[in-house]
């Protein structure tokens, strides 16, 4: 009788155990994604708006398909340059002249308004999700991906 009592109070520590490792394994994992896309995002803003910084100091000056292809080098993303009317002046992964009008891509809509944005979406161009993050710009807008 008494290894029976043992059994089963030892089955039962054993289920309280597995299940609150299954709980906290949840909790950590969650809360651990969580930081790590807070800390990709402020990775990605801060990124952006040194590109930003740049393309306004250097227009004229360099080139924006160079600028655009040594920023997504640099922050091993890809760079887009686009003007207020949504035309792409430059991209890192596409040919400019052959890419449809951004103007209406949330980010940027955001960006002509002086708020830099996050976006998450499929990328039109390439077929893949991306991470997009936008800031404005003296003549219009970039964006990181």
């Amino acid at each position: 009788m008494r290894k029976r009592v043992f059994l089963k109070l030892l089955f039962l520590i054993v289920i309280v155990v597995v299940v609150s490792t299954a709980a906290l394994t949840i909790f950590v994992r969650r809360n651990w994604e969580a930081s790590l896309q807070a800390q990709v995002d402020r990775n990605l803003e801060e990124k952006v708006q040194m590109f930003a910084a740049r393309v306004n100091h250097e227009t004229g000056i360099v080139p924006f398909q160079q600028i655009a292809n040594e920023e997504a080098a640099a922050a091993r993303a890809r760079a887009t340059i686009i003007d207020r009317s949504g035309k792409v002046l430059a991209d890192s992964e596409a040919s400019a002249p052959e890419m449809e009008n951004h103007a209406t891509r949330p980010e940027f809509m955001s960006a002509f308004a002086g708020k830099p944005k996050l976006d998450t979406r499929t990328s039109r161009t390439l077929g893949i999700p991306f991470r997009y993050a936008a800031a404005p710009t003296s003549f219009g807008a970039v964006r990181l991906a």
